[in-house]
């Protein structure tokens, strides 16, 4: 499917459409047509909905958002936009053309850089031409795909398949395995520092809360394994995000359930070491309604504890239905990742154990330093953070573990 597209010399879409039953052209084009004033000689029109060019544009509750071009809420739809070399969007007002060299509306608007504004990102770049070296390229991909709308739930992998096909052509000696890839740059430790945002896609699809895992075919470790949007620190809150010196891939299995591409496993582990805190999350009812949960993290005494602030961000959301995390659940943190911008933080993933030594994952966490009177402390309170951390982690036992 993905050839069809990416060899198409053009790529027509219905952009404004909701249905196929609704066609190409808009019934409420006219609405936007200019109309003379009958005072004088001006001619004044309504403005038309924004062209959604930015990811902040379609996240927002103006005109641009994806509420008014239904087409580029589908998940399916991302990929062939992105493979495709031309597009006509027929919108309700007019019609605009996007390439890769421009994007150009009926009514004579015109951008000449496409990377700089589509909501496609770095990934609009041509894949002859793709950057090697941007490791965060594939992620901000995941980032926009998980934000869109699949109908059913084992789509996840498949409808992004394509473009993960391409990526392999390019990263040679790589391993990819349901949505992550193993091997590239030693990427995956980083990688697995992936975190959700529930609450955005609850907000989003009020009425829709089965946040269960996809299938046991998924592992826990992959973001492919739950519906929600997916974030990684580096590419969303502009940090200086890289992996912390000690953390190691040490072991890694799989029995491929399809073609390489789409990503699909059984019986996948991976085995990885890196300094680890045992402990306790403690769950408080504030909307039992709904079945969200105030969430704290207890961790064993430590000269370090009392200034150390644990945010927890649960990959499902705390309810009372099989396989989420329950009340004062006992867990291991193994630590990941370091950013010193725009406050120094250190990040990993929440695991509990299953059965035999093996593990799920169950969160995310990030750590940081908050002193209780940080205008008492000599000299810059950032470095100072840094060290704190530092000196933290360097506290911690190496534990191994193995994740399913």
């Amino acid at each position: 499917m993905g050839d069809i597209y990416e060899r198409a010399y053009i790529t027509i879409a219905a952009t404004w459409a909701s249905n196929c039953n609704d066609g190409l052209f808009s019934p409420e084009k006219d609405k936007y047509e200019a109309r003379k004033m009958w005072t004088s000689n001006l001619y004044v029109r309504e403005r038309p909905p924004r062209f959604p060019l930015t990811l902040q544009q379609r996240l927002s509750t103006d005109e641009s958002s994806l509420t008014f071009w239904p087409l580029l809420r589908r998940a399916w739809v991302y990929q062939e936009r992105l493979l495709s070399r031309r597009i006509v969007h027929f919108g309700k007002r007019q019609v605009h053309w996007e390439c890769r060299s421009a994007f150009l509306q009926e009514d004579g608007t015109f951008y000449e850089e496409p990377n700089s504004y589509n909501n496609l990102g770095t990934a609009v770049m041509s894949f002859k031409t793709f950057p090697k070296a941007t490791k965060n390229a594939w992620r901000k991909t995941v980032t926009e795909y998980t934000q869109l709308d699949l109908t059913y739930k084992s789509d996840r992998l498949p409808a992004i398949a394509a473009v993960a096909e391409r990526n392999m052509r390019l990263r040679t000696g790589d391993i990819y395995v349901a949505g992550m890839w193993l091997n590239w740059e030693n990427s995956l430790l980083d990688e697995l520092a992936w975190y959700t945002d529930w609450w955005y896609t609850d907000q989003k699809h009020p009425n829709e809360r089965n946040y269960a895992r996809s299938t046991a075919s998924i592992p826990t470790w992959s973001w492919a394994s739950i519906s929600t949007a997916i974030f990684w620190l580096n590419n969303n809150w502009s940090e200086d995000v890289e992996t912390l010196p000690t953390p190691r891939l040490l072991d890694m299995g799989f029995t491929l359930n399809g073609p390489a591409h789409v990503g699909k496993v059984k019986d996948a582990y991976i085995s990885i070491s890196g300094p680890s805190l045992a402990a306790t999350l403690l769950f408080t009812p504030i909307a039992q309604a709904v079945g969200y949960y105030e969430t704290r993290v207890v961790v064993e005494d430590s000269p370090y504890s009392k200034d150390l602030r644990l945010a927890y961000i649960p990959d499902l959301p705390l309810k009372q239905e099989e396989r989420t995390v329950m009340c004062t659940q006992e867990v291991i943190v193994v630590l990941l990742t370091r950013s010193r911008r725009p406050s120094p933080r250190r990040s990993g993933i929440v695991l509990r154990e299953v059965s035999n030594g093996q593990y799920e994952r169950v969160g995310y966490m990030s750590i940081r330093h908050e002193p209780s009177n940080p205008e008492r402390l000599p000299g810059d309170v950032s470095r100072i953070s840094e060290e704190y951390l530092a000196g933290f982690v360097a506290s911690l036992p190496t534990c191994e573990v193995t994740i399913i």
